[in-house]
């Protein structure tokens, strides 16, 4: 077959390709319309710029972002993030709230994630959230400063002859002490963007009755072309009866 048979047999079909197209269309629009309208809103933080391991090792910044992750999203901030809502509903929707890198090429921010079909609890949980792991990785940094507080001592310490597993203590001078200790207090973790507003996340009817409008015409299309060959593999078969 050439292509102008091909358009024939569209035109002969266009009240079933018209037909599918619509009602295609249509119900695509019906369903976005009885999708419940649901809103997102977000909460950006950045990380501890800084975080001690044994003594004066400063933690890598990929180790770093990792274990923050795990702590963002862990059940120990979820949980204190429900406990500081109350509100037994809003404390179930916690679990709901996501936690991803704010960018792909950022190791120092998180985003923390939440959906619901009420506006302001969307903004609630997001916020909850991210106030959580805040407030406990500024705790463990907290326990950092007093553990380097501890450790590094003072070079009179050591001048006054330390033994033993003391003996291995760093030493630092008060200065470099000071210095380490306001690094520390300046790493603390901190939102920087508030979930201040929510999106609606619902379909969007016009997208949806535009896709429906291609799928119901490429349907409409095929349906054409299979019914024409149906009904030639009919025509063929009563002539090759009466010819017999």
């Amino acid at each position: 077959m050439e292509l102008r048979d091909y358009l024939e047999i569209l035109w002969r079909r266009r009240a079933l390709i018209a037909l599918m197209t619509l009602g295609v269309a249509i119900a695509a629009l019906a369903a976005s319309l009885a999708v419940p309208t649901t809103y997102a809103a977000s909460a950006t933080v950045v990380i501890p710029s800084l975080r001690m391991e044994s003594y004066l090792a400063e933690m890598p910044a990929d180790v770093l972002f990792e274990r923050e992750m795990q702590r963002a999203g862990s059940q120990e901030v979820r949980e204190s993030a429900a406990s500081s809502l109350g509100d037994a509903p809003a404390a179930d929707a916690i679990a709901r709230v996501t936690v991803a890198p704010a960018a792909i090429t950022s190791k120092a921010t998180i985003l923390f994630s939440a959906t619901d079909s009420d506006r302001e609890l969307a903004m609630i949980l997001a916020n909850a959230m991210a106030e959580a792991y805040v407030a406990h990785a500024n705790e463990t940094l907290a326990a950092d400063a007093e553990s380097y507080a501890a450790v590094t001592g003072s070079a009179s310490d050591a001048d006054a002859g330390l033994t033993g597993d003391d003996a291995e203590r760093p030493i630092v001078t008060e200065s470099a002490r000071a210095r380490g200790l306001t690094a520390l207090e300046a790493a603390k973790a901190r939102v920087v963007r508030g979930a201040a507003a929510a999106t609606e996340t619902r379909p969007s009817p016009s997208r949806s009755a535009a896709l429906g409008l291609g799928l119901g015409l490429f349907l409409g299309i095929g349906t054409a072309l299979v019914a024409e060959q149906l009904v030639g593999d009919r025509r063929d078969g009563a002539g090759s009866t009466a010819a017999s």
